[in-house]
């Protein structure tokens, strides 16, 4: 795999690109640099088919038998991957089960897997096809090479059963105007940037905003399935990772730390390239979505040097690339993947005391208790910023160890009626209920006057609780009259690296292979 293609604009009317002299507008060379005006025109959308992902496997032979299986319930099977060009990259291709939606005949089911949350209930829907897909751990392969895993539970996802088409009108300086076929391809001058305006950053998030970034090599704008304009980044893979790591942190970041973020997101890409965004005209997003993408314009020599110095280096377990999570700050204890995402274990990714010593004598809580008194701790971890100082750059992120916010109860309830489509007129109170191994609500028992409702899993929560979201779900919850007080540790959901942990290992001087061990126990790094 050698260029990727990042999607970082998306259901825009209409795009404003500042583009220099030399850049070609598909075939045609732009002889009036400046401000270029894109919007859709004659959009036909795209036919896009609900679905159910119930297993993604490396194994041909494996996937056409669970589809035989499943064909009573309309199973299809798919590549899963944009465009079929899975062939470029230097992972094993990767094969899906999709029973769409249409197929099923309960109508509660199919309601309730439309939703763009995952709760507990959506675990225990379509009964039926979990019953016949019976116990899949006893197959052979099913847990290692050449399997990646199995679905305990369906996943909702779509495809886009017909492309989007249409024209797209262009206006340049002095009102140059002229209509060409989606999507259009930009081509830059080398090493000339673009110049977007309004990319949206943190797209839900806390720091959701909207920059001014620079972007190199090729554009290309692309009528969306709902009828929009999108725009994706296309560029040397190499050149993207040097943006990246700098993305996601900062390019005053320890070297150590930046090498080390430039390996996790090399294996990301690489083991993730298409499966998170099926169907679109990209390999993977610019935002937390995906992976942090904020243009070329923020590459620094600190950043290029990290990439030079890592080139080729990934992370692998049993002859795979990995899927090498990462998050802000665990808050000292490391999450379980399975805790977060798909019920499936990944060995390299396990819950972990992310200490500075080993702790023999450490007690992970396991009563309500235990899990506040320990949220409401200090300790000698290594993303404890209340121990260590920060570089400048990422001065943002001190202060989310551990934290504390407040809001009104109608406000609260406002919160989680948006997220969860829930229907009631009063928040009576907040129960937490299963959590993960660092602490994590994966369900929160909402009480109210019409009744007791369960929501989770941990996202579900934090965007529930919050105006944008949550910082983490590691939290407990007081009631100061019709205040609610939420108390947590962490940012993000505490999966794989620890970056601010990770940031002060460098600090203290440990080398980005030591680092990589630490947050990915069983892995080897390894050259493509």
């Amino acid at each position: 795999m050698e260029r990727v293609r990042i999607g970082f604009l998306h259901h825009r009317e209409e795009l404003h690109l500042y583009l220099p002299a030399g850049t070609r507008l598909g075939l045609t060379l732009l002889d009036a640099p400046g401000e270029w005006r894109l919007a859709a025109e004659q959009a036909i959308p795209a036919l896009v088919q609900p679905a159910l992902k119930v297993l993604e496997s490396a194994d041909r032979a494996l996937v056409e038998a669970t589809v035989a299986r499943l064909s009573a319930h309309g199973a299809i099977l798919r590549d899963h991957a944009p465009g079929g060009r899975w062939r470029e990259a230097h992972v094993l291709p990767t094969w899906l089960v999709a029973v769409p939606l249409g197929e099923l005949e309960d109508a509660t089911a199919r309601e309730h897997m439309l939703r763009e949350q995952s709760r507990p209930e959506d675990h225990i829907l379509l009964a039926s096809l979990r019953k016949e897909l019976g116990d899949l751990a006893g197959v052979p392969g099913s847990l290692g090479p050449p399997a990646l895993w199995h679905m305990k539970a369906p996943v909702r996802t779509q495809w886009i059963e017909r492309p989007q088409c249409g024209r797209i009108l262009l206006e340049g300086p002095g009102g140059v105007m002229a209509a060409v076929d989606s999507p259009l391809r930009i081509v830059l001058p080398e090493s000339a940037l673009a110049q977007v305006g309004d990319v949206r950053v943190g797209i839900g998030f806390h720091w959701d905003h909207l920059e001014r970034l620079g972007y190199e090599d090729t554009l290309e704008a692309w009528i969306e399935p709902g009828g929009h304009l999108g725009l994706v980044n296309e560029l040397p893979l190499e050149r993207y990772l040097t943006s990246v790591n700098s993305s996601e942190m900062t390019a005053d970041s320890p070297h150590h730390l930046l090498c080390a973020q430039t390996v996790a997101a090399r294996s990301t890409i690489l083991a993730t390239r298409g499966r998170h965004h099926a169907g679109e005209p990209f390999d993977i997003c610019a935002d937390d979505h995906c992976q942090c993408f904020r243009g070329c314009g923020t590459i620094r020599e600190a950043s290029a040097l990290a990439a030079r110095e890592t080139a080729g280096q990934v992370l692998a377990w049993e002859g795979h690339i990995c899927d090498a999570r990462y998050s802000k700050s665990c808050g000292g204890i490391v999450e379980a993947y399975e805790h977060v995402w798909e019920d499936q274990p990944v060995p390299y990714m396990p819950s972990f005391r992310d200490t500075c010593a080993p702790d023999p004598h450490f007690l992970r809580p396991t009563s309500e208790e235990g899990w506040r008194a320990w949220i409401c701790s200090s300790e000698d971890v290594w993303c404890n910023t209340e121990a260590f100082q920060l570089p400048v750059g990422l001065a943002y992120s001190d202060g989310f160890y551990r934290w504390q916010l407040r809001l009104e109860r109608q406000e609260a309830a406002d919160h989680i009626r948006r997220v969860t489509g829930l229907s009631f007129q009063q928040l009576l109170d907040l129960v937490p209920g299963d959590r993960g191994l660092s602490g994590r609500l994966r369900s929160l028992v909402v009480r109210t006057d019409a009744g007791d409702f369960i929501i989770g899993k941990e996202l579900t929560i934090r965007l529930a609780l919050w105006k944008t979201c949550l910082y983490s779900a590691a939290i407990v919850l007081d009631w100061e009259g019709d205040v609610l007080v939420i108390t947590g540790k962490g940012w993000g959901h505490g999966v794989g690296m620890c970056q601010l942990g990770a940031t002060r290992m460098a600090l203290e001087g440990r080398p980005w292979r030591e680092i990589l061990h630490h947050y990915y126990p069983l892995t080897a790094i390894s050259a493509l």
